[in-house]
């Protein structure tokens, strides 16, 4: 495929599968050539904020529901 390295399939591989298969014979070999490119590097930014989005919008959500509670708003009623 043109464009692509023979080093551009290993992505998403556990480390120990694809230096078996790219015949490394050390992590140290096979880390040299463990490029990333400024597209994964922006992907990897696009991930992470949407995780810390995910995790402020939960805190938010929890903490309005302990408000609505001390409120008695969400109490649970003796059965």
């Amino acid at each position: 495929m043109p464009g692509l390295l023979l080093h551009d399939f290993r992505r998403g591989v556990p480390q120990k599968t694809a230096r078996e298969i790219s015949g490394h014979k050390t992590d140290a070999v096979f880390n040299r050539y463990n490029i990333v490119s400024e597209a994964e590097l922006q992907d990897a930014a696009k991930k992470i904020e949407a995780g810390a989005k995910a995790v402020i919008h939960s805190s938010f959500i929890d903490a309005q529901d302990c408000s609505n509670s001390e409120k008695g708003e969400n109490a649970r009623k003796p059965v």
